[in-house]
């Protein structure tokens, strides 16, 4: 790639700028200016400040693969509005026939960032008071925009201003909004949160452009949509934004958020967004990890922990996320718009690609045996409740023992009025029955050995009986008394806490037997898609871009052994009922004409692992891998010069 558009004197290779750019989504850290400078050492020159802006012309021209990507998706039919969102996750969004209906069928979170800022910059300016202060910016107008539909346009944003809100105004209907329907569930929350006051969150920092970015991810960590921050903290436009693009696109959405309450309370109470939202059946919940900002009415009525339908979800996906993106921050605060979002669109379709669709059956694995491990939990726990029983014949035999005594101390009675007769016959029906069921062919004699022996234990049992009693009168006065009685309430509220985890994890099979067959229905219909296209291309006279569609279902289709093997040893658990048999999609889309003979393979043939192989690869030890691969490429390339 040449540095320059007229006369270059030096050019970049493609080979190196490939491997930066893959080295730069795998290790966000590493920036234009650190890698130039290993190159430099590599072959023993000097390092010159050009040679950065050179490498980051070169760089510019080398995204001519967004341009082949772009040609790809329209040979494939996916360039209309919006197919990105709607196939974004294909466990939440690749829907079969006749699956059953859950309460909730689409998770998302939202939350805003400000770790990814971009400085602005501006020229220096002095005030009447002689004080250096921002004056008009120095950037140069930059009509580029990044490839993809993952951001939001500012001036769609800008329509859920307060500002913009009037442009709103005009389709509103009065009485559309739904007053009071999120009640005063989060009465008091508010004033906990500094991202609920737009007074204190809409300061814009002169130094400062974009202050962050506010993304929506799926519950698989699938990133939606995002938008940025721009002059501005957390405000409630970019929600409102978010939330009715995703109601729009998606329809039914079930919305994590910090400030949940509050946010469900301005969305029923906002002229534009309260009835699509009413009509969607928009809910707005409160992340398990934010749940101890919020009051116990709050909790109670949207913290994902006692919403029904959640199951063992979290709705956290956006601090895991940030955790990730954070790396971003050091090559991105000085950076153009355009690089800027470049760098993070790239990031995130990679991140999607890599790391969300990897860890997909990771994550069924991990939440089927966290749920196998709880719900089974309950029944051990009620097993050995029931252990504290007496046995049925032990039980029977005392029942017995007290009706002989009853019709003893009745035949001894000298006056004998009819009620004592009465009494003294329904006696001897429940002995002779009692008799029958311990098969005791003998009655027993008060000095039998039965009788004796029987007689003894029951005693024994009374005064044990007693001695517990008294005890408890004695215990009963201090159990309101400081610092005594915790142990029993350790056990209660440990006992309570099981019992909820054991019915969420009941719940949580629910949405698992749906996605499962979702991913492995999706798999097989995407690798027949791309096949019968790729070789549909190939007789059309385009095997350019037949080649692009081979290498497009190569790189999404190398996980597709690893989910396989997971899904399998999945499936071979005891109490998995998920199907791993491919089904038929609602989606027609990627359904290939029936007279194509196209020989598939098979999606549930699970290629054994390498000998040696334990486990999954560590993640760490694979990006270590990738880097030294890629510096060993780079010497190679040097050499070769």
């Amino acid at each position: 790639m040449p540095a320059a558009a007229v006369f270059p004197s030096v050019v970049i290779t493609v080979r190196v700028l490939e491997v930066f750019r893959r080295l730069q989504l795998r290790c966000p850290r590493v920036g234009v200016q650190a890698f130039m400078r290993t190159l430099c050492d590599l072959h023993g020159v000097a390092p010159c400040g050009y040679i950065v802006t050179q490498f980051t012309v070169a760089f510019d021209i080398y995204p001519i693969l967004a341009a082949v990507n772009k040609c790809v998706q329209a040979a494939l039919g996916r360039d209309t509005p919006d197919w990105c969102l709607k196939n974004a996750c294909p466990s939440c969004m690749y829907k079969l026939e006749g699956e059953a209906e859950i309460p909730l069928p689409f998770l998302a979170t939202i939350d805003g960032n400000n770790s990814l800022k971009r400085f602005w910059g501006r020229e220096k300016a002095v005030d009447v008071d002689g004080n250096i202060v921002p004056g008009a910016s120095r950037e140069r107008l930059d009509t580029c925009v990044p490839a993809g539909d993952y951001y939001l346009l500012r001036e769609e944003v800008d329509k859920w201003s307060k500002e913009g809100l009037e442009d709103l105004m005009r389709n509103f209907v009065p009485g559309s909004q739904e007053e009071g329907s999120a009640g005063d569930e989060g009465a008091g929350c508010s004033e906990r949160w500094q991202n609920m006051k737009e007074d204190a969150t809409a300061r814009a920092y002169g130094m400062y452009d974009e202050m962050g970015i506010f993304p929506a991810l799926c519950r698989h960590g699938f990133v939606l949509v995002i938008v940025d921050m721009v002059k501005s903290g957390e405000l409630a436009k970019y929600g409102f934004a978010i939330t009715a693009h995703l109601i729009c696109v998606l329809g039914k959405l079930g919305l994590g958020y910090d400030i949940g309450c509050k946010f469900a309370e301005m969305v029923c109470m906002h002229p534009a967004l309260a009835k699509l939202a009413a009509d969607n059946d928009f809910k707005a919940l409160v992340g398990a990890f934010h749940g101890h900002a919020h009051n116990r009415r709050c909790q109670l009525c949207n913290l994902t922990t006692y919403v029904h339908g959640v199951g063992l979800e979290d709705l956290e996906g956006c601090e895991k996320s940030f955790s990730k993106s954070n790396a971003l921050a050091a090559t991105t605060q000085y950076a153009t718009v355009f690089h800027r979002q470049q760098a993070i669109t790239s990031y995130l379709r990679h991140a999607d690609t890599a790391d969300a669709y990897q860890g997909l059956c990771k994550l069924y694995l991990t939440s089927f045996f966290f749920t196998l491990t709880t719900s089974t939990g309950v029944p051990s726990r009620l097993n050995l409740a029931t252990l504290s029983k007496e046995p049925l014949q032990e039980t029977l035999e005392i029942e017995h023992y007290q009706k002989l005594v009853n019709l003893r101390d009745l035949e001894r009675s000298e006056l004998k009025p009819r009620h004592a007769i009465e009494a003294r016959d329904k006696t001897l029906a429940v002995v002779t029955d009692l008799e029958l069921r311990l098969n005791i062919a003998r009655r027993w004699e008060d000095d039998g050995d039965d009788w004796i022996r029987v007689n003894r234990g029951y005693q024994r049992a009374i005064d044990a009986l007693e001695g517990l009693v008294v005890a408890r009168m004695f215990e009963l006065p201090k159990v309101n008394m400081f610092d005594t009685g915790y142990k029993l309430r350790k056990h209660i509220a440990k006992a309570l806490q099981a019992h909820s985890k054991g019915v969420k994890a009941a719940l949580e099979i629910a949405p698992l037997n749906l996605e499962i067959p979702r991913l492995v229905t999706h798999m097989a219909d995407e690798d027949r898609f791309l096949i019968y296209h790729e070789r549909h291309l190939t007789r059309e006279g385009n095997p350019a871009l037949a080649h692009q569609v081979a290498a497009h279902r190569m790189e999404w289709g190398r996980f597709n052994a690893l989910h396989m093997e997971r899904l399998v040893k999945l499936s071979k658990e005891p109490g998995c009922t998920a199907s791993i048999t491919p089904s038929v999609s609602v989606n027609k889309e990627r359904r290939v004409p029936e007279e194509q003979d196209i020989e598939m393979p098979d999606v549930t043939a699970v290629v054994p692992p390498p000998e040696g192989a334990e486990g999954d690869i560590d993640e760490d030890n694979l990006d270590t891998e990738l880097l030294i691969d890629s510096f060993e490429r780079i010497l190679v390339m040097s050499d070769d010069s």
